[in-house]
């Protein structure tokens, strides 16, 4: 399997991240799946994930308005 990502880390190096992969790191969650991690609230985890488009540029607009819209707000709120 080719792998890939598509993910976000920030700028000021807090150690927050997260994002897409599709690799075989957790097969148990199919080819591919969602990973975060949240040092300042000691929580990090992984999801199944899909996505319902197949043309790659159309994934990856889904993506990022997954990622700015809703994924980095829920997983950086008070």
């Amino acid at each position: 399997m080719r792998q890939r990502s598509i993910g976000f880390t920030t700028p000021t190096r807090t150690g927050f991240n997260c994002g897409w992969h599709r690799d075989d790191d957790y097969s148990e969650l199919g080819p591919l799946h969602f990973q975060y991690e949240t040092p300042q609230r000691e929580d990090d985890g992984h999801e199944r994930a899909r996505f319902s488009k197949t043309v790659p540029t159309e994934i990856l607009w889904t993506a990022l308005e997954r990622l700015f819209e809703d994924r980095i707000l829920a997983l950086t709120a008070d």
